[in-house]
């Protein structure tokens, strides 16, 4: 992973899902931080494609945050903390991902569309509960985005 191809904000959610980890108390970072990380983001991507699809963020966020609470505690240091292999191929199915869409950074899209993508996870199952698919999801990016690639760090601006 080469952080300097990830948008800012992407990069915050990095940051953001092992921050959550260590407010949790978990060991290992997973899926459901990343998910959680990009739910949180402030004036986020994500949170506004969800209630352009007609989904409460705050909604999916909560379910987010039990799946997570109930991944084991551990006390001590954070020191010891690892990205599990699902972590790590989230963030190569967001690159692969971004090169599809021939994007020249990895931006936070990229890594919701790698977790729409998963099969038998716990995001898995609250998409389904909410009924978020990539087609709906690619959408509302559509609508959102057009026609626009990925070319900068901060393509919000």
């Amino acid at each position: 992973m080469n952080i300097e191809k990830y948008t800012q904000n992407a990069q915050q959610a990095l940051v953001a899902c092992q921050d959550i980890a260590v407010r949790e108390g978990n060991q290992m970072v997973d899926g459901e931080h990343i998910h959680l990380a990009l739910l949180e983001q402030q004036d986020g991507l994500i949170p506004k494609l969800l209630t352009a699809m007609g989904k409460d963020p705050a909604s999916v966020r909560a379910d987010v945050q039990a799946e997570i609470d109930k991944i084991p505690k551990v006390s001590g240091g954070s020191d010891n903390m690892y990205g599990t292999r699902r972590f790590n191929k989230i963030f190569m199915d967001a690159e692969a991902i971004a090169e599809q869409f021939t994007d020249e950074y990895v931006s936070v899209e990229h890594i919701y569309l790698a977790l729409l993508a998963e099969k038998g996870t716990p995001s898995e199952r609250i998409f389904l509960r909410y009924g978020i698919t990539k087609e709906k999801f690619l959408e509302a990016l559509t609508k959102v985005r057009g026609n626009q690639r990925v070319t900068s760090q901060n393509p919000e601006d």
